[in-house]
């Protein structure tokens, strides 16, 4: 796991994914290597795959705001945007100071034309953390 993370964040992606997915064929009920693979997946731009890999680790653990977030911002890519709202929501409902969910809910909103819930969304954010430069950004 560790070895995948390593070559996650030295552009080795395939390669991360690789230790990921042994990790996974060790222990499938190992959570964050379902999430890690997922989130490496999004980055490579295969939303699917991250989808799949999120959705598995939810299931593992539905309090994985990681995995939430993660998987959010896949939908949120593929045009998915009631699905990635829900998927932010979801991590919000979890932990209400989650600054993240916050955030990306906004961005979702805004995507979706919805100006008054990104503008709120982004307010709630700046009051949780109010020197967050993206939440002001974002919300101007």
């Amino acid at each position: 796991m560790a070895r995948g993370l390593a070559r996650a964040q030295g552009s080795d992606l395939d390669g991360a994914i690789h230790d990921f997915s042994r990790a996974i064929e060790i222990d499938p009920t190992f959570k964050m290597a379902w999430y890690s693979r997922g989130y490496t997946q999004n980055l490579k731009g295969d939303h699917d795959s991250a989808i799949a890999d999120h959705s598995r680790a939810i299931e593992i653990d539905p309090n994985l705001l990681e995995a939430w977030k993660s998987r959010g911002y896949a939908r949120r890519m593929k045009g998915d945007l009631d699905g990635a709202i829900a998927d932010f929501s979801s991590a919000i409902e979890i932990n209400p100071k989650y600054v993240l969910g916050w955030t990306n809910r906004g961005l979702t909103k805004f995507d979706k034309g919805d100006l008054d819930g990104a503008i709120a969304d982004h307010s709630r954010a700046i009051e949780i953390e109010p020197n967050l430069l993206a939440a002001w950004y974002n919300r101007g």
